[in-house]
């Protein structure tokens, strides 16, 4: 099989380098072989085969290349990189993707139109309103939750728990994207929970728990990803994480059910294929609120669905390969109906 490892971003150097981080620290399964396409924020590209460095290369040479590609396995986090460049490969290249498609990533990298999507389906999630520059009084009820629309690692997220901290919050969430949210907040726990099809059917891999405290009640940034004193993305936060985890997390059954439940209608109603991954709190009374859906798997050690596959002792190498071969079966059965 002839994967091609999509990398870089199209906006920032944080994104870049996030995203060479996780493919660096890729699987890469027995009875594959890999190429690398890399975009860079000033919109270069190379192309690199196994074993070979990388060389420039264009949109031309990349559709010319694509032809012997079996699937794309993305690594990119911008919002171009999880949605126009998977469509490329996909819709326009034939290419099929490892993971959700175009369509499905654009309403989850949305956490508003994926408020709107869990309501439909019967999913709590924290009441919330859409927020612009216009907003310069703050809620009538505190704590809140003030963060973009369209971003993930915590950026530009803030806990606002004084009036007076209402104004720094706002602008903060604004410079990071054109449109805010902001959020009622759940104290209590905060969980991640995975879904991986498994022969066509999605299952619930064992829960991942973040141990909040009440000194330290949110993830924030420097809990997910380090930069260093330049700005560069390091492997800080998973080499020495500041929070505990635990995976599985201990919870009550109907807890545990109900994030089961909550998973798999999510999973589906956003059209999710191969795997998904959420974000819920869960409230002093044992019920939970989906925040976001973050549908990323790199397929490394330091992902988390890895970690989820780790606690039911499945192998990542294998399970990645069967991952890809579904995945790549989607062209097969393309090129099938055609003829």
């Amino acid at each position: 099989m002839h994967v091609l490892h999509l990398v870089g971003a199209t906006t920032t150097r944080f994104y870049y380098d996030l995203s060479r981080t996780y493919q660096d620290r890729c699987v890469a399964p027995f009875g594959t072989r890999a190429s690398v396409l890399t975009v860079a924020p000033d919109g270069a590209m190379t192309w690199a085969g196994q074993g070979q460095d990388p060389f420039p290369c264009n949109l031309a040479d990349v559709a010319q290349r694509a032809r012997g590609i079996d699937v794309v396995v993305p690594h990119m986090f911008c919002q171009a990189g999880m949605t126009t460049w998977r469509a490329l490969f996909e819709d326009v290249m034939g290419v099929p993707v490892v993971g959700p498609n175009a369509a499905s990533i654009h309403v989850a990298t949305s956490k508003w139109q994926t408020k709107a999507l869990a309501r439909s389906v019967g999913v709590d999630t924290p009441e919330a309103r859409r927020l612009t520059t216009t907003d310069v009084a703050p809620p009538s009820r505190l704590p809140v939750i003030v963060k973009p629309d369209g971003e993930d690692n915590s950026i530009g997220l803030t806990l606002v728990r004084d009036r007076a901290d209402w104004p720094g919050a706002l602008r903060k969430a604004l410079d990071a994207a054109p449109v805010a949210l902001v959020e009622d907040y759940v104290p209590g726990r905060e969980v991640r929970v995975g879904v991986i099809e498994d022969h066509g059917a999605p299952r619930v891999l064992p829960i991942l728990e973040y141990h909040v405290t009440p000194d330290r009640p949110i993830r924030e940034r420097s809990d997910k990803v380090v930069v260093d004193a330049t700005g560069a993305v390091t492997t800080k936060s998973w080499e020495q994480p500041s929070l505990r985890t635990s995976c599985p997390a201990h919870l009550a059954a109907l807890t545990r059910d109900d994030l089961h439940h909550a998973a798999i209608a999510m999973h589906a109603a956003l059209g999710a294929r191969d795997y998904s991954l959420f974000d819920f709190r869960i409230d002093e009374a044992g019920k939970p609120w989906l925040l976001e859906a973050c549908i990323f798997w790199t397929f490394s050690q330091i992902s988390v669905i890895t970690r989820m596959l780790e606690a039911e002792g499945s192998d990542l190498a294998r399970t990645s390969m069967a991952v890809w071969a579904n995945a790549a079966s989607r062209k097969r059965a393309v090129q099938v109906a055609a003829e």
